[in-house]
């Protein structure tokens, strides 16, 4: 069991460059992967969510990526306009105040004039190039740093996920000592029920009450109002509850190869059971209904209620499970 609430970053570099990965994943009823690349990478984005989505069942992930470049993909190359321009801004303040003549002027009164030793430390005379991105050889990094987000991330969620177990199977087990007590309560019920009916039927007839007719009459009511079998439902739903949870503990923690097989015919060793969850306390939910609205007495009532505060913490834990 792995809850959607998770962070993981994982990092990969080369001499030339470092690229960092981080992943925040929230609760979604469905897959919802938003990714936010550099611009290079922005072709790669197709491949990126095939690996994602083999991983992750259900949930919101918003992925940032980062490059940076580690200063040994750059090279240095000298800006000759610029150069030039420092060279001929010194020639005009030179003649300018006198120093030299306007005639053609020799190498050596350059040198003397602007020594090659001082052009080159003036700024932009040389620039800092970085090599241009090739995503596609960058691509196995990319994927590597992926894998580690992923890996931190899962072991985030199946943290998580032990914890949601625990307090889920607390509820679980108060949910299933209402329905024994439903269950035991069954027949007091139908009792009252009886003995109600009888007493309204005296206090509007009188004397006047036929034996054959009101026992008649109280069976079709108490068959209208019997909840043996919304109990029995109750019961294969919980059980199915316990089935898929006992599904969800693994005997160690799972890494990705674990999860899911590298075989594309062979079904995940890992699957979300959150939606299945959803669907068996919602199928809970509408039989609880059914069966309150045919009860009456105030021990049942109160019964029911404990049943329904119990599912509604069950609801608000698989809303937060893969």
């Amino acid at each position: 069991m792995n809850s959607m609430n998770a962070y993981g970053k994982g990092m990969a570099s080369t001499k030339f460059i470092q690229i960092s990965v981080e992943i925040r994943s929230s609760s979604n009823r469905h897959r919802d992967i938003q990714f936010y690349l550099p611009r290079p990478y922005l072709s790669l984005e197709s491949q990126l969510r095939k690996k994602v989505e083999t991983l992750v069942q259900r949930g919101k992930l918003e992925i940032h990526v980062r490059r940076i470049s580690t200063g040994g993909d750059l090279t240095i190359s000298p800006n000759i306009q610029i150069a030039r321009e420092y060279q001929n801004g010194a020639i005009i303040i030179a003649q300018s105040l006198g120093y030299i003549s306007s005639e053609e002027l020799t190498t050596s009164d350059m040198e003397k004039i602007c020594p090659i030793s001082t052009m080159i430390q003036q700024p932009g005379v040389f620039q800092q190039v970085e090599r241009k991105p090739n995503a596609l050889e960058e691509l196995p990094l990319l994927i590597t740093s992926l894998e580690a987000a992923m890996t931190d991330l899962n072991r985030t969620r199946q943290t998580e996920g032990r914890e949601i177990y625990e307090k889920m199977n607390h509820h679980l087990r108060n949910l299933q000592q209402s329905r024994l007590e439903l269950e035991t309560e069954r027949s007091g019920f139908i009792m009252h029920l009886q003995e109600r009916f009888a007493k309204r039927l005296s206090r509007i007839l009188g004397e006047r009450i036929d034996e054959k007719t009101l026992a008649k009459e109280v069976a079709l009511i108490v068959e209208k109002s019997d909840v043996e079998e919304e109990l029995l439902q109750l019961q294969t739903l919980t059980d199915q509850f316990f089935q898929v949870m006992k599904q969800q503990i693994p005997s160690r923690e799972l890494s990705l190869d674990d999860i899911f097989s590298s075989d594309i015919n062979t079904p995940p060793k890992y699957v979300a059971c959150g939606r299945k969850l959803e669907f068996i306390t919602q199928d809970l939910s509408k039989k609880i209904n059914i069966l309150s609205s045919k009860i009456n007495n105030h021990k049942s009532i109160s019964t029911v209620i404990s049943f329904k505060e119990s599912l509604e913490k069950i609801r608000e834990l698989i809303s937060v499970i893969e």
